[in-house]
């Protein structure tokens, strides 16, 4: 008895400590670990996505183009950009992160780098400075890419685009 206790209190604190890494600012973005990101999958409904979003923030729309603009907090924002094929379906996701600590910054791109590493598996890290990484097909219909770059030189900025390859 005392072996499982000893295990299940190294587990809850391993658990939790991997938890604690996790900044706010990645949660605020991330918002669920469902769908491709955000809770959106690619190949979404406009529809879907606007049930996904508070519409509060809806900052610009059109037949083919949300954009929402979040606070995280005082100096911190980012903004979301869903595109749409003329079918009304989802081909890419744009999050483009605004913070006032370049540390922030490099800490959140360590948050989602950990995430898709997880999730996607081996990344690859181009020539244009974007990291990115790739659903296997045999796991999901759509081909997928998942990219990634930090554009912090005096502020940080950190952008992440979702894209529907098939396309």
């Amino acid at each position: 008895m005392l072996k499982k206790s000893f295990l299940f209190l190294i587990i809850s604190c391993f658990f939790f400590a991997c938890q604690q890494d996790k900044s706010e600012d990645y949660l605020s973005i991330l918002k669920t670990e469902k769908g491709d990101f955000r809770g959106a999958s690619i190949g979404n409904t406009i529809q879907q996505i606007k049930a996904l979003e508070n519409d509060s923030f809806l900052i610009d729309k059109m037949d083919d183009y949300l954009y929402y603009d979040y606070e995280i907090n005082m100096g911190n924002s980012y903004t979301v950009s869903y595109d749409f094929s003329p079918k009304d379906e989802l081909y890419e996701i744009e999050v483009t992160t605004y913070l006032d600590k370049i540390e922030d910054a490099h800490t959140l791109f360590t948050n989602f780098a950990l995430y898709f590493d997880e999730k996607y598996g081996e990344k690859l890290i181009a020539n244009d400075g974007f990291t990115t990484w790739k659903t296997p097909l045999k796991k999901q219909p759509k081909h997928i890419e998942f990219a990634m770059i930090d554009k912090s030189e005096t502020y940080g900025i950190i952008i992440i685009k979702i894209s529907d390859l098939d396309i």
